[in-house]
């Protein structure tokens, strides 16, 4: 059986939108009010990030992810990925977007990637 589960997706802390937040109230034609109107922004700004990351399947902010994989093939999401670690051994092809390789294996994936804007 085959099975991909994205365990963690965390934001690495300190993280930043791809936007700030003076950006977006321009942008909405909006005051910084302090008040509910400005949650609202904040929350499409997550929301609109978080959208485009799934159709994408690229990492706009900094973040740790741990995938479990099981007789699986594929690319990790969210790239691009800057550091892999697991205690087992890993056969993977590429670096910034590796495929994986765990056919007959039960692995358990930590890795972490960088903003795709801030990819050189």
């Amino acid at each position: 059986m085959m099975h991909f589960e994205i365990i963690e997706n965390d934001p690495i802390l300190g993280a930043q939108e791809c936007w700030t937040f003076h950006e977006a109230t321009t942008y909405f034609r909006s005051e910084e009010s302090g008040g509910i109107e400005d949650s609202l922004i904040i929350d499409l700004m997550t929301g609109a990030r978080e959208t485009i990351e799934k159709m994408t399947n690229l990492s706009l902010i900094d973040r740790n992810i741990k995938v479990h994989c099981v007789n699986w093939t594929g690319y990790l999401p969210y790239g691009p990925v800057v550091e892999i670690q697991s205690d087992q051994e890993i056969k993977k092809t590429g670096t910034s977007y590796p495929y994986i390789d765990a056919k007959d294996q039960d692995l358990v994936i930590d890795y972490k990637t960088k903003a795709y804007r801030d990819w050189e």
